[in-house]
């Protein structure tokens, strides 16, 4: 039986000219090298062309563009922030509890969720002379809901209605630098306004 079958593909049938077997020998090569590539959803890749696997996606960066207002008891930020892709930059006013201010420049990448940043206040520009300040760290993005308390008069339904709630967006992480000379290193909060 085997030999039939030999013999049927090695032997011209009647109407089949040499070219007509050569496209059927290609056709069936091309289908079998599929079908033997995986579910035959593959493609065939030609001469001088390369197949490459998709890249996986990545997430778009978050935005951190906006006017953020914060810090802890004894520095408070103040920034005017704008973003292209990943790229942050804007401006910066920082305030010490010793009761000097500065004006500066922030500038940071964001990656995922997080905001590193550098944020410079050069010399000659605070209000006490003769000081700079630097800080840097990576701030972290949140989202944080909390309940408002109804105020008299109060609404129709209360207080079998839910209450209002507020959600606000946040940066907060580990901060370190310098100002007038003194180090500085803490956890700091800024709130989106």
């Amino acid at each position: 039986m085997r030999m039939i079958a030999t013999k049927e593909v090695g032997q011209a049938r009647p109407g089949r000219t040499a070219l007509g077997r050569l496209f059927f020998g290609v056709g069936t090569v091309l289908v079998l090298a599929q079908w033997g590539c995986g579910s035959g959803a593959g493609s065939v890749v030609g001469p001088g062309s390369a197949e490459t696997e998709p890249s996986p996606s990545t997430p778009d960066a978050v935005s951190v563009a906006g006017t953020w207002r914060g810090g802890d008891d004894s520095l408070y930020l103040s920034w005017r922030l704008t973003q292209e892709g990943e790229s942050v930059a804007g401006s910066s006013q920082v305030t010490g509890d010793g009761g000097w201010s500065a004006r500066g420049r922030v500038v940071g990448k964001v990656n995922g969720s997080s905001f590193s940043f550098n944020d410079t206040h050069p010399l000659g520009n605070p209000t006490t002379a003769s000081c700079a300040a630097e800080f840097e760290g990576t701030l972290e993005l949140h989202e944080i809901t909390r309940v408002v308390p109804p105020q008299p008069p109060y609404p129709s339904g209360y207080p079998t209605s839910p209450p209002p709630t507020v959600t606000r967006t946040i940066m907060s992480g580990f901060v370190e630098g310098s100002a007038c000379g003194t180090p500085f290193s803490g956890m700091v909060t800024l709130f989106k306004d």
